[in-house]
């Protein structure tokens, strides 16, 4: 039997509550993704949420505030790996890591511990974790231009990613 997609309300409850954010900060978040065309948006009845929609939600929340989410999810997607044996840029290897945590796809990352580290002011990712052979796991994306300044960095821990997935996809 497939699996009941939660509505636009649950969502934003899911992932304000994985991350210990305002719900407030979540749902305006999400309203100007949907305004901007870069997550599905129907009604009466949401439409079915995807990874790659998850992966610009996390990314567009670290926007210092909603109105630039869709700003901010662009620049932060369009990043770089630089090292590491992770995807080509930061929203693909987000999405890849949520499809994994899901279940949608095979992989070997253990999502028992672990950090991912954002920076919208400097513009870097950084993944840190384990394979599930313990080997350790460090992938690097950052813009191609450096960009002064470092006020705020955003912290979402593997665990947390994986229970997001868990409930959203």
């Amino acid at each position: 039997m497939p699996k009941i997609q939660p509505g636009a309300a649950e969502r934003g409850n899911v992932i304000a509550h994985e991350l210990g954010l305002p719900r407030s900060i979540v749902t305006n978040t999400m309203r100007k993704m949907k305004e901007a065309g870069l997550i599905a948006a129907a009604r009466p009845v949401a439409p079915t949420l995807y990874s790659r929609d998850v992966a610009r939600i996390l990314l567009a929340l670290c926007a210092p505030l909603p109105v630039n989410a869709p700003f901010v999810q662009h620049k932060l997607g369009s990043l770089v790996r630089l090292s590491g044996d992770g995807a080509v840029n930061a929203e693909t290897e987000l999405t890849d890591l949520l499809d994994e945590s899901a279940g949608l796809v095979a992989g070997d990352i253990d999502f028992r511990k672990g950090e991912i580290l954002i920076s919208s002011d400097a513009a870097f990712m950084v993944v840190s974790g384990e394979r599930a052979g313990g080997t350790v796991v460090n992938r690097t994306y950052r813009a191609e231009t450096d960009l002064p300044g470092m006020r705020r960095i955003v912290q979402i821990t593997l665990p947390a990613l994986h229970r997001i997935a868990q409930q959203l996809l």
